[in-house]
C-alpha cells in the first residue's frame, strides 16, 4: 500500500491543497491513470483513506469532489461504488452534487459519453431531470460531448 496506516493516522485525512484539494480525490486520479496492478493498490488506498474519515464530498481543487474526478476520468466504476459503499455509513457524498456551473456527476458522464458509468449513476439515485447553470440538460451535453469534442 502506498501509504502507512501510521502514515495516515498522524495525517489529517481531510487535509486540503494543491490541484486535487484531497489526498482522496488524488488518490481517485492516480487510480485512474495507473496501470491494473496500480488500480489495485490504489482501490486500497482509497477503500483506507475512506475508512480513516476521508469525506468523499468535500468539495474544492480541481474537481468538485471525488465522485466528478472519478466521472471525469477514464475507467472508474469501480472506484465509484467503493465511494458509495463507504460513504452508506458516513454520508456526505451525494450522487446529485454540483459543481461550480452546476453540473451533476450524471451530466458529466453524458458529456464524456460514458453510458455503463450513466447507467451505474441512476442505480445510485441521480436525478436525470436537472440540468446545469446554463440549463444544459442530458440531451444537450450528450450531443456536445459526442459532435463537438467536449469533454468537460
Amino acid at each position: 500500500m502506498l501509504l502507512s496506516r501510521s502514515s495516515v493516522n498522524r495525517a489529517k485525512v481531510n487535509a486540503t491543497g494543491g490541484p486535487y484539494h484531497t489526498a482522496l480525490q488524488a488518490a481517485v486520479v492516480t487510480h485512474l491513470r495507473g496501470r491494473d496492478m496500480i488500480n489495485k493498490e490504489q482501490n486500497k488506498t482509497i477503500k483506507h483513506l475512506l475508512t480513516r474519515g476521508a469525506d468523499a464530498g468535500m468539495i474544492g481543487g480541481r474537481f468538485y469532489n471525488a465522485l466528478h474526478a472519478a466521472v471525469l476520468s477514464d475507467r472508474h466504476n469501480s472506484v465509484i461504488r467503493i465511494l458509495f459503499k463507504y460513504e452508506l455509513s458516513e454520508p456526505g457524498l451525494n450522487v446529485n452534487m454540483r459543481d461550480a456551473e452546476g453540473r451533476t456527476a450524471l451530466l458529466l458522464a453524458a458529456a464524456r459519453g460514458n453510458y455503463r458509468t450513466y447507467r451505474l449513476l441512476l442505480k445510485l439515485g441521480a436525478d436525470e431531470s436537472l440540468v446545469d447553470t446554463q440549463a444544459r440538460g442530458l440531451i444537450h451535453m450528450a450531443v456536445m460531448g459526442s459532435e463537438t469534442g467536449y469533454h468537460t
